[in-house]
């Protein structure tokens, strides 16, 4: 995932009032990281946890 993708997600992730803390939960990961994540270009997810993220986005 590039990092306009990324900041793409996070958009869509904070207009739908969804908090890192909701995906953290989600992934079984700290908060910290999803921040990271999206803030950071060479943070990168595996596919995985990826998908579920955007189902999760995109169900809400």
């Amino acid at each position: 995932m590039t990092f306009e993708e990324k900041c793409e997600l996070y958009k869509t992730m904070r207009l739908k009032k969804i908090k890192a803390k909701e995906l953290a939960k989600i992934c079984e990961c700290s908060s910290s990281w999803i921040s990271q994540v999206f803030s950071k270009e060479e943070v990168q997810l595996s596919q995985d946890m990826l998908d579920k993220i955007i189902e999760y986005i995109n169900s809400k």
